[in-house]
């Protein structure tokens, strides 16, 4: 073999391993991401969270495993492809297996109300959220794209168990009809407590307020949800939460006024929801105001859950004799919210809550859960 062969030679072989190299590199990345995500979701301690991030963990490396082995079978690598093909098939079926249990189970008892403090997952919650805060501060201060790529840091890495929780898990396990569950009806509650309608964010749906409904129930409060679609807030998706509460004081013979607990953009109903006919919605989703609000008295005590009233909105409340039935409770560690500052606080700060938890994650901590319910009892 010649020296020029030779050379040749080499020059292919490690243009065939730099271009098998790049797939694998960005396969073992895809695992690593699924075993993370599975395992933030597994750090709750609940069986059902534990099962899905088995779920999770399997189910993403099943997908790369499966990509993977194509990708050796096209290059002709059969018995490597072979062997990462039936690896991906076990790992479906461990993902299937999990999630089926999962769904099997009733949801577990709620961990303790108060952190243990001092112990490991604290110490790591903490110094994950403190690191990545100051990433979302420094990202936000940036002139463009600023505040969209801070939220975005938030979301995706302050807080990927919850996301996956609120656009996947939640859905799955509140599938069905809202009655169905023991929502939406006045059966085994006690009713002289005022009844309650959760406004999800810009998610849309209830399904992600499951846990946060269940809890409610439990504590002997009416729950009813309602559906107003993805994004912001619009005139259209208010005209569905009015009709809402419409429906409800119609279960009752003696109609009381609705309390409304409201996540995130929801928070934007639901204020909104508290008055008159008069306020609305601008193109960027801003509520407006008539020059003399007056207060809706279908509505009674309205919780903004992640997301600060801003002055225009409590100076809108007191002018209608509504401040002293807003509330807020805030997340810690919001990505999206975190650098809002609540109104409520200029001489109002007993009307105000923070709980240890991120942006989406405030609605599944049953912290959050104890505070509402105090709140809406009192």
């Amino acid at each position: 073999m010649t020296p020029s062969t030779n050379i040749a030679l080499t020059s292919h072989i490690k243009a065939e391993t730099s271009e098998s190299s790049f797939p694998n590199r960005l396969g073992y990345l895809s695992v690593a991401a699924s075993v993370l995500l599975g395992a933030s979701l597994m750090a709750t301690g609940r069986r059902e969270d534990i099962l899905d991030g088995i779920a999770i963990m399997a189910g993403g490396s099943a997908l790369t495993t499966l990509f993977l082995g194509l990708f050796h079978a096209a290059k002709k690598e059969t018995a490597r492809g072979a062997k990462l093909l039936a690896a991906s098939v076990s790992l479906a079926a461990m993902a299937i297996l999990s999630r089926g249990v999962s769904q099997s189970l009733e949801p577990s008892i709620p961990l303790p109300l108060e952190r243990n403090s001092g112990g490991a997952i604290d110490a790591v919650y903490e110094k994950w959220f403190s690191a990545n805060k100051g990433m979302i501060d420094g990202l936000k201060k940036m002139e463009a794209p600023g505040p969209a790529l801070g939220a975005i840091q938030g979301m995706v890495v302050l807080e990927p168990h919850t996301l996956v929780r609120s656009a996947w898990y939640e859905h799955a396990r509140f599938a069905g009809d809202p009655k169905s569950y023991g929502f939406d009806s006045l059966n085994g509650t006690n009713s002289t407590q005022p009844p309650v309608l959760l406004l999800p964010g810009a998610i849309g749906t209830w399904h992600y307020l499951g846990d946060l409904a269940r809890a409610l129930k439990r504590a002997g409060i009416p729950v009813f949800l309602v559906d107003v679609g993805a994004g912001g807030p619009t005139d259209e998706k208010l005209k569905k939460v009015r009709e809402k509460i419409g429906e409800i004081r119609a279960q009752y013979a003696n109609p009381p006024a609705v309390d409304v607990v409201a996540h995130s953009m929801g928070a934007n109903l639901g204020v909104a929801a508290a008055y008159e006919e008069g306020v609305f919605f601008d193109a960027d989703g801003n509520l407006k105001f008539p020059t003399s609000p007056k207060a809706n008295p279908k509505v009674g005590k309205v919780i903004a859950l992640a997301n600060p009233l801003a002055k225009h909105e409590v100076s809108s409340l007191e002018q209608a004799n509504k401040i002293d039935q807003a509330f807020n409770i805030l997340a810690k560690y919001d990505g999206i919210m975190g650098d809002k500052q609540p109104a409520l606080l200029d001489g109002l700060a007993h009307q105000v809550e923070e709980i240890d938890a991120g942006h989406v994650g405030i609605v599944f901590d049953p912290q959050a859960h104890q505070r509402i319910i105090s709140r809406l009892y009192h």
